[in-house]
């Protein structure tokens, strides 16, 4: 099959990522993100394939999870770019980098880049020739600025002791990088297609795939970086990001950039290591939550994606998963999620994961529960045919979820962090449930489904009630592209976040500012939105009875949903988070907000960490 062979991703060397001193070279550290730690596992392939997914290809994460080939790494490159990124000044180690000829296609420049831009020179070797292929300066943001020098501004004008200001204007700065540091990789990648002859390269590794599956087809892109930027971690996220390919990836043909860092001192090597190491958490994790998103439904059924991502996290530390066939969900009487997907002949599944930070206890902190269908064509209540294609992204909540766990597990908070996917598919069929049917929900509530395309909150009923019910969790944030609704409030900017706590809505909007993937808070106002669910026939309705605030009805809806372990519903503390807009911008899939729950996960266990002191 086209796609049936294992994709390897090539590098320069074969050994872990990890720290190395080349003073001589004015070369710290190397960094094969491809190769970073906590992404070795060996992902199986999809498998069970039935009728109606026959043609779908093998798939894996291996630029993603994979140790890079050793066998890769012995070939010759048939394309070598390397770039290099400084700030003010050009290579303080030229002289030493050019003397060497292990180095001897690294780019040099003598031409000073005037205050505040950010100068970049690339270049290829095609068959051992040394080409220059453009020069890139990119000043259109720091121009703007009032101090030349680039870093040290972003403190000035802030009212001493004022943390939040401090954070809200450094996180605008730090969105100004990740969007330089997108900018910088495309034009890069832009300019080695342009003049490195990539047609030919790309039909020469075809023909190498054939012979050799095992080959990637592009050494990774190499990038130099002088100390500062290297401890700026979202232009390192930024860099990632914009190296993100689709159709790259299913076609073996990808490989994430490597990034070498001119000479520092001890302590700011440790500071460089650390902030790659956090960039690179966050971006692959973003990375492969879009690549979910991104994948036709008849690639990730919900049998397949389980399987799929039980092999992902099987060599995670301190991470346990399981998966829930459909059996289970009807010994546990999920009535609302076997009602969507039973007009589908793809069964459901749900998924979970265990983070155990915490060895002393298997108290759960925090609790990510996430939408998961497959595929949504609305059902009986059909969507119209124009861009209904987009609907295999509807299971952006699970995606974002799965991803999220991965890099929280890899970022060790000292917390337990538990994930709860729902996976299914929601079809028309002679046997799909229709409008005016009821289904029984877990918790032993009757919901009449007025509109089958409000499917996401049922399957989100049955998850939340079983995960809170079950667990006990101190905080819950469920993710679903649930609304159309939010898309017309906020558009693509912001999440909407409906939350029953003040404490964790501040940890919510805490975590958006200081990654760039805001939240806005929306009302979560149960006593008037329950009131325009009612039924005749059952005890809740999956549709507002009024055409308006549809998302926060769908929030309301959901709040009944969440086992609290007390009259007053103070615990467990939850959040519902609309990512109709952030996750899914028309047809783009973003990935959108994994990052900020990584950062989440993280800051309630500083949090802890404080209390605890």
């Amino acid at each position: 099959q086209m796609f049936s062979t294992r994709l390897s991703a090539c590098s320069l060397a074969s050994s872990p990522c990890r720290l190395f001193k080349c003073s001589r070279l004015g070369i710290t550290s190397t960094h094969h993100f491809s190769n970073h730690p906590g992404f070795t596992s060996s992902p199986r392939f999809f498998s069970n394939v039935n009728s109606t997914t026959a043609n779908a290809p093998a798939l894996n994460l291996s630029p993603f999870t994979m140790k890079m080939s050793s066998s890769g790494s012995q070939k010759a490159p048939q394309r070598h770019v390397i770039a290099s990124i400084t700030r003010n000044n050009t290579l303080k180690h030229s002289q030493n980098i050019r003397d060497k000829t292990v180095f001897k296609y690294l780019p040099i420049s003598h031409n000073a880049a005037k205050p505040g831009q950010i100068r970049m020179q690339f270049r290829t070797c095609m068959d051992d020739m040394y080409e220059t292929l453009s020069y890139i300066c990119t000043d259109e943001y720091t121009a703007k600025q009032k101090d030349s020098h680039f870093f040290e501004q972003f403190s000035e004008g802030l009212e001493e002791g004022d943390s939040a200001s401090e954070e809200k204007r450094t996180s605008r700065i730090q969105q100004e990088m990740r969007e330089l540091g997108e900018r910088a990789i495309k034009m890069i990648l832009k300019a080695s297609i342009k003049e490195g002859k990539e047609n030919e390269v790309v039909e020469q590794t075809a023909a190498n795939i054939e012979k050799d599956a095992s080959l990637a087809s592009h050494e990774p892109l190499e990038i130099i970086l002088d100390v500062e930027l290297a401890q700026n971690q979202a232009f390192i996220e930024g860099l990632l990001l914009g190296n993100y390919n689709f159709k790259k990836i299913l076609k073996r043909d990808f490989a994430l950039p490597v990034v070498k860092v001119l000479d520092g001192d001890e302590e700011t090597s440790k500071n460089v290591d650390d902030t790659i190491h956090r960039a690179t958490v966050a971006a692959q994790s973003e990375m492969v939550a879009r690549f979910l998103m991104d994948l036709p439904s008849n690639y990730k059924t919900p049998t397949k994606i389980s399987e799929f991502l039980q092999s992902y996290f099987m060599d995670v530390e301190d991470v346990s998963v399981q998966i829930r066939d459909k059996q289970w969900i009807e010994e546990k009487k999920m009535g609302a999620l076997l009602g969507v997907s039973q007009g589908s002949v793809e069964e459901p599944r749900i998924f979970e994961i265990f983070y155990q930070g915490n060895a002393s206890t298997e108290e759960t902190t925090l609790l990510l529960c996430g939408k998961g269908i497959t595929f949504d064509t609305g059902g009986i209540s059909i969507k119209p045919s124009a861009k209904m294609s987009a609907m295999k992204g509807d299971m952006g909540g699970a995606a974002c979820v799965v991803s999220a766990m991965r890099g929280i597990a890899m970022m060790k908070p000292n917390i337990n962090v538990r994930a709860i996917a729902a996976f299914c598919e929601n079809m028309p069929a002679g046997n799909a449930v229709k409008p005016g049917d009821v289904v029984h929900s877990m918790s032993g509530k009757t919901i009449e489904v007025d509109n089958t395309d409000a499917e996401g909150r049922l399957i989100l009923a049955d998850a939340l009630y079983y995960s809170t019910s079950t667990y006990k969790p101190h905080y819950v944030v469920n993710l679903a592209t649930l609304t159309g609704a939010m898309v017309v409030a906020l558009g693509s900017v912001a999440t909407g976040v409906f939350s029953s706590h003040n404490h964790l809505w501040k940890h919510l909007e805490r975590a958006g500012t200081q990654t760039n993937d805001y939240m806005w808070r929306m009302p979560l106002f149960s006593h008037v939105f329950l009131q325009r669910l009612t039924s005749e026939v059952s005890d809740l309705n999956n549709m507002s009875n009024k055409p308006e605030a549809g998302s926060a009805a769908a929030a309301a809806f959901l709040s009944e949903f969440v086992d609290y372990a007390d009259e007053r519903k103070q615990t467990p503390q939850f959040s519902h988070l609309d990512i109709a807009g952030t996750a899914m911008s028309g047809n783009k899939m973003t990935g959108r907000p994994t990052r900020c729950l990584i950062q989440l996960a993280t800051n309630l266990s500083d949090e802890k960490e404080r209390r605890e002191m």
